[in-house]
């Protein structure tokens, strides 16, 4: 059947039982949605090359059938129990449960079977999105944007406060591997995009309040340590202020952008 497959899974014809199983709505074969648990399965059947002949429709390059066991002839309860771990940084145990149990009452048998999964694999991240992801591959943590310098240093401001230990309880999915790094505030000591808003005495006298000078925009970003010697600097407000296609550029420079990623 060399030159007739597709990127989809519509020209293997796949069954169970002998029964097509094609998502109708789709029209191709999803096999993890196949409600069939490996516990249950007793033979597949694999036939190679057209044979649509014998088979019907969409069996271009072949007949795949999955048959399950009759609790006629198979009874008893069995219970599979698998599990796993990326390691990686932020992710859930991967957990898989199948489970399958058979009983027979003369010649009356039923059987009950089914899975159940749950895990976490890559997170996306696209730099091009707004800052927020984790990051996609292990041991790459200059990726994650979290408002740290993990690149070592190379935001060219100087006003960057260093995150402390003080400071964890108040930022989501802080840890003490933050501490130590400089922190993104926000807010742009020297430059800043055109356009953007600037820091007033307003939200100096209202920052005064909070242990770590906070100030807390209608967008809900919040910006750190907005003090005094910060007043009339501009401050990242998330929109693209100068129409460049780039959203709060020049604020917080080498954290969390191109320069820090790679």
């Amino acid at each position: 059947a060399r030159g007739f497959n597709s990127s989809f899974s519509s020209r293997l014809l796949t069954l169970t039982d002998g029964r097509m199983a094609n998502v109708p709505s789709l029209r191709l074969t999803a096999y993890n949605v196949i409600p069939v648990s490996f516990e249950d399965v007793e033979q597949i059947e694999v036939v190679l090359g057209p044979a649509s002949a014998l088979y019907g429709p969409n069996a271009h390059s072949g007949v795949l059938n999955i048959i399950t066991s009759s609790p006629i002839r198979t009874t008893g309860t069995s219970i599979n129990i698998q599990g796993g771990l990326l390691s990686q940084t932020d992710t859930d145990l991967l957990k898989k449960l199948t489970f399958r149990t058979a009983h027979k009452f003369g010649d009356f048998g039923f059987k009950v079977s089914g899975v159940a999964l749950a895990g976490q694999d890559w997170t996306h991240f696209n730099p091009d999105e707004h800052e927020g992801h984790d990051p996609v591959f292990i041991g790459r943590s200059n990726l994650k944007h979290d408002r740290l310098d993990r690149g070592g240093r190379l935001s060219t401001e100087t006003s960057n406060p260093i995150f402390t230990e003080a400071m964890i309880d108040h930022v989501d999915g802080a840890d003490e591997s933050w501490v130590g790094f400089y922190w993104g505030d926000g807010i742009a000591s020297v430059g800043g995009e055109d356009g953007s808003p600037v820091i007033t005495q307003e939200m100096i006298n209202e920052a005064a309040n909070d242990e770590f000078n906070r100030y807390t925009l209608e967008s809900g970003k919040v910006l750190w340590f907005v003090t005094e010697e910060k007043l009339g600097y501009y401050y990242a407000d998330g929109i693209d202020n100068d129409g460049n296609g780039y959203i709060d550029e020049q604020i917080d420079i080498g954290i969390d952008d191109e320069e820090e990623a790679w």
